[in-house]
């Protein structure tokens, strides 16, 4: 949001310093995780003219990404992290690809079928992002989607001779509450409960919007409740419930 949309009456006191200074607004990105906790980025501008639409979702989908490297930098403890080769994966690492998409190393649910195809094509859609569209911020920023099936975010990693590989490495946020739902069900419960629509859902989890609606659906008998609306309630007042 812009700041002047945050603060129309201009009763923040930082604002008046800042405008003496030529900076009379601001964008303003909020990236916060699952846990509440995340990053707030700022940028001054001379004045706010609004956003379109599209720059509010490509800046919506950069926090998306901005999370997802914090939580797997906190998960990674930093530079800690041992190197990967095709041949030695650690437990953290699901899947080890190619640039080219070719499938080196699997772990676990990556060595399902369908998630070697989601890794597969998610490889060759970043790679189509940085490539052919990297000039062209809203079709790349829409092709190369915040996790691959709610589970995995792909890093860039390199051996000792250089060679280059893409790790898939475990990186789902981790929601509380409603323990009955399975992890991905919690995580789509929650984004939706604090107002993701169902495509910003989609695009954070690597998932389809038909598979975030099922998600919903599923989460609703499970929880015993009559409606996605009940269902977001209660997630609500079980987050409120945490603090």
């Amino acid at each position: 949001m812009l700041t002047s949309e945050i603060d129309p009456q201009a009763k923040l006191s930082y604002r008046d310093e800042l405008a003496r200074t030529g900076v009379h607004d601001g964008i303003n990105v909020c990236c916060l995780d699952l846990d509440r906790e995340g990053v707030l980025l700022s940028l001054g501008i001379p004045s706010g003219n609004g956003f379109n639409l599209e720059m509010r979702q490509n800046l919506s989908r950069v926090a998306t990404h901005v999370l997802a490297g914090l939580r797997l930098r906190k998960r990674l403890a930093a530079s800690a992290a041992p190197p990967v080769t095709a041949a030695s994966a650690p437990q953290a690492v699901g899947a080890v690809l190619s640039p080219a998409g070719a499938l080196l190393h699997a772990e676990g649910e990556a060595k399902v079928a369908g998630a070697r195809r989601a890794l597969r094509t998610a490889v060759l859609d970043v790679e189509r992002a940085r490539t052919s569209l990297r000039n062209e911020p809203t079709p790349a920023l829409a092709l190369w989607k915040g996790l691959v099936s709610a589970r995995w975010t792909l890093v860039d990693e390199f051996d000792s001779r250089g060679s280059k590989y893409v790790v898939a490495r475990e990186n789902a946020p981790l929601p509380t509450g409603l323990v009955s739902l399975t992890p991905t069900e919690r995580c789509v419960v929650t984004y939706a409960a604090r107002g993701f629509s169902t495509k910003e859902v989609a695009y954070t989890l690597g998932i389809s919007a038909t598979t975030v609606r099922v998600l919903l659906m599923r989460a609703v008998r499970r929880c015993g409740v009559r409606s996605r609306e009940e269902l977001l309630q209660l997630c609500r007042d079980s987050s409120d419930a945490t603090r």
